[in-house]
């Protein structure tokens, strides 16, 4: 009985000791985890950035707020590309993240990883916050970039990227402008000195509002390469929809301001190479770029004004020194061109014409008005129509011609965006443009008079032509050939059944 009585005593006593011994294994353990702290990755908020550290891990959320424990080493990453790493804190910027010894907001590395974030924001307004989405990460094709050397080029294959594969529009954003903003948001100041983003890019950018037709900023995609120097080699146009080139910029002979004089563009035709054009430009003191000339003409030079974004206001062009006329620009907030003004000279009074321009929802243009201020008077409105993939299919304006009569004119446009119709009604008369060669020049075209068919014309590639007019009461035609300028060099005059009767040379 005592036997039993001990073996029972002391197997309570082992089974309190090992309970003991466990509460304060479970202590031990408790007081280690590290206590959750809460930071901020700022440049204005950033949401959507993940991170990791040893105890913790998570997106940033929408306060750009993500958890740490004291003295651990987060890792910051969008998607698979890592932006950089600091020891936890309330606060945390790209400044913070930096490989470089003690970076500064000047820092090469600090400025492009705010280029990158604030491009990647999906309203493309920093101010209220950068929100990074999984769609636009997924999009990324690249797995990694070097903050430390040039962004330029890989700003534009973001946009580009992430548009071709989820038709969301970022808005770029180069390492001066990202500088300014994150300046703003540590309540310090940045002053912009890189001339090639504060002035020569957003010149080239705005350079093809001389060209017609327009394509608006919204419409189109901008990639710019740079040499292992950082100096700008080659700049790149792509239309959105339907998607391909449309102007390559190919950069030499640099200047003190490692900017270009010389400037080769190479014009595309749908996508396919045509004509090239060889300009020659000029800096300003301040390195600004102020004027350009064709290589090939020295009778014309285009002397610029600028806007406080680099963007250009007004082009004077002058022949032979004298001011040929002047043509002033005004933007909206997307940098499309809503007005252009041509004058005959300085003066505000001497207005040769007026365009002005609305846009989709999407960016494509809408109507084009167009005001000539000569003696008619005369006003169009072009209304443009597109597809469900934003792909331009039909042009149209209603106008009154010189004889008071009513005119419309209507372009109908293949998938291509190529020129496959013309309908141009003029009171009575109707004429159907119905065939064209790829370059948009006419093939066939066919009129009618109060519904008889009286004039069938025929193009060839070198642009003569054969004009069959037939008479409506006798069923006899004529032929006449013209060269390119429309002057007729032989007549064949037929009777109904299709016999040569005459021919006059």
């Amino acid at each position: 009985m005592e036997n039993k009585i001990t073996k029972s005593l002391i197997l309570i006593i082992v089974a309190f000791i090992f309970l003991r011994c466990s509460t304060d294994d479970n202590g031990e353990n408790l007081s280690s985890q590290p206590e959750e702290h809460i930071g901020v990755f700022l440049d204005s908020p950033v949401e959507g950035l993940f991170y990791e550290s040893e105890s913790f891990s998570g997106y940033t959320d929408a306060k750009g707020q993500f958890s740490y424990a004291e003295g651990e080493q987060i890792v910051f990453f969008v998607g698979d590309i890592k932006i950089g790493s600091a020891v936890g804190q309330e606060e945390i910027t790209p400044i913070s993240i930096a490989s470089t010894s003690d970076a500064t907001l000047e820092s090469k590395e600090v400025k492009n990883i705010a280029a990158f974030l604030q491009t990647l924001d999906i309203d493309g307004d920093p101010e209220n916050g950068i929100k990074i989405e999984q769609t636009v990460v997924d999009a990324l094709e690249m797995d990694t970039v070097n903050f430390s050397g040039s962004i330029t080029q890989v700003i534009g294959e973001i946009v580009n990227d992430v548009n071709q594969r989820t038709g969301i529009d970022l808005n770029p954003v180069y390492p001066e402008e990202a500088a300014t903003h994150l300046a703003a948001s540590l309540n310090t100041s940045y002053e912009p000195d890189d001339l090639l983003f504060t002035d020569f890019l957003p010149t080239i950018e705005s350079w093809n509002i001389y060209a017609k037709p327009y394509l608006p900023n919204t419409a189109s995609i901008w990639i710019h390469k740079t040499d292992e120097n950082g100096n700008p080699s080659q700049s790149i146009q792509y239309e959105k929809h339907p998607y391909r080139i449309v102007r390559t910029y190919t950069y030499s002979n640099y200047n003190e301001f490692n900017l270009p004089k010389n400037i080769e563009t190479q014009y595309y035709n749908y996508g396919e190479p045509g004509n090239k054009a060889m300009n020659q430009v000029t800096y300003n003191l301040e390195g600004q770029l102020s004027s350009w000339s064709n290589a090939n003409s020295s009778n014309w030079k285009y002397d610029l004004e600028k806007n406080e974004d680099g963007s250009i206001k007004a082009i004077s062009s002058y022949f032979n020194s004298n001011l040929a006329h002047k043509n002033v620009f005004i933007y909206n907030e997307s940098g499309n061109l809503i007005k252009e003004i041509r004058y005959k000279n300085e003066s505000e009074s001497s207005v040769i014409y007026e365009h002005s321009y609305t846009y989709t929802e999407f960016g494509e243009m809408e109507t084009l008005s167009m005001l000539f201020n000569n003696e008619q008077a005369l006003e169009y409105l072009w209304e443009y129509s597109y597809d469900e993939n934003n792909v331009l299919i039909e042009r149209h304006r209603e106008t009154v011609d010189l004889l008071g009569r009513d005119r419309t004119d209507t372009y109908f446009y293949n998938e291509e965006e190529r020129l496959e119709r013309l309908l141009i009604k003029v009171g009575d008369y109707v004429s159907d443009y119905v065939e064209f060669y790829p370059n948009g020049d006419p093939k066939k075209a066919e009129t009618t008079y109060q519904g008889f068919l009286y004039e069938i014309v025929i193009w060839d590639e070198n642009g003569y032509s054969e004009w069959k007019i037939i008479e409506e009461d006798t069923g006899n035609y004529r032929i006449e050939y013209k060269d390119q300028d429309e002057n007729i060099l032989k007549t064949e005059y037929y009777d109904s059944q299709g016999n040569l009767i005459s021919i006059k040379e």
